[in-house]
């Protein structure tokens, strides 16, 4: 389309404020047509999306045709959420707050599953008309462009006249979406192995609750204005290991008692029965039971991917005995792992190899 400058109010686009009603405004007030809109590539699509993402939209040549900086688009959609966390939290058409709506306001962040009433004034969030019709985020055809701003029974009108110039809401108002958009992005930003991605674009049981809770354990705060969810208790404990010098004892001198060490501090093992007999287990576990003991914990400890590990520990008798070696370990010795894993490398050979 010929760059030139579209009928706007300059500075009306509010925090958070939704593509798709700001495209709606323009195409009310510039009565807009399928090839009016700044399309990404050079033909115009027949669809254009905008909502889950600005998919028809080039955003950077929209807003210079308003006149406005492409920054106030920033949220506009929830195009920017990696796919695993769209899937579980976008609900794929607009949700309305009547209140913002009289205001002539309208957030992407509506669509946030989680989110059942609107955060600036408490009301309910709505997925359709009075007609029982759901509302839709993307322009198709003529008949679209014709009736933006309205649905098509003509019962609901998403702006006035004046609040489609330059909305009545107060800028201030949208910090109440600040926790949302926070929470998002934090979330976005989460180190996730692929094996949970796919579970969660699948739309697992307890998936995305159990996401939630991992990052409320990392210290990633939940929204009050959220739904309440069911957190899933992690069976989880975080410890800091700082791994030991490796020290080669000297053959010079003779080894100290073993009850001693040097500079007269007690041995890591007490002279005690019990502690004779698990280190002869321990030591034939090792040796004859879980001989690649090591070199499958290596792996499970790369991965850190509890999916992966249970599909390696149901495939390979090996992968299984280490395992139960690992628990083992655990459950009869406290602190194991600062003295056998953290800081020792696994063999050579290839890790993880199937047995």
């Amino acid at each position: 389309m010929p760059d030139r400058r579209l009928t706007w109010h300059v500075g009306s686009v509010l925090p958070y404020a939704s593509l798709w009603h700001t495209v709606l405004r323009a195409c009310a007030l510039n009565v807009l047509h399928p090839h009016d809109l700044p399309p990404p590539g050079a033909r115009p699509p027949a669809t254009v999306a905008l909502l889950e993402r600005a998919g028809g939209v080039d955003v950077a040549a929209f807003a210079r045709l308003l006149g406005e900086t492409p920054e106030v688009f920033r949220w506009s959609t929830l195009g920017a959420l990696p796919s695993w966390l769209s899937a579980s939290l976008v609900v794929p058409q607009p949700r309305l707050c009547f209140a913002c709506l009289a205001a002539g306001y309208h957030t992407a962040l509506f669509s946030v599953a989680l989110l059942d009433a609107c955060p600036i004034h408490g009301t309910p969030l709505v997925e359709r008309c009075h007609c029982g019709a759901p509302f839709h985020a993307t322009l198709h055809s003529l008949e679209d462009y014709a009736a933006a701003g309205s649905c098509r029974c003509g019962r609901l009108h998403f702006f006035t006249h004046e609040t489609c110039r330059r909305p009545s809401l107060a800028p201030e108002a949208t910090h109440a979406l600040d926790p949302v958009a926070a929470w998002l992005d934090a979330m976005a930003r989460l180190i996730r192995s692929a094996r949970l991605d796919e579970a969660l674009c699948q739309h697992a049981p307890d998936g995305l609750e159990w996401v939630i809770t991992a990052a409320q354990a990392l210290g990633l705060a939940y929204p009050a204005c959220l739904r309440p969810i069911r957190l899933v208790p992690p069976p989880i404990s975080t410890a800091w290991y700082t791994p030991r010098p490796r020290q080669t004892p000297s053959r010079d001198h003779a080894p100290p008692p073993p009850d001693k060490r040097e500079h007269g501090k007690p041995s890591y093992w007490p002279s005690l029965p019990a502690t004779t007999v698990y280190r002869a287990l321990a030591r034939h576990v090792r040796r004859h039971l879980a001989p690649d003991g090591a070199r499958w914990v290596a792996r499970f400890i790369d991965s850190c991917d509890p999916l992966a590990i249970s599909a390696w520990i149901g495939s390979s008798p090996c992968a299984r005995q280490a395992f139960i070696d690992l628990l083992w370990g655990r459950a009869a010795e406290p602190g194991v792992e600062q003295r056998r894993w953290p800081d020792r490398q696994p063999p050579g050979r290839d890790r993880g190899s199937a047995c």
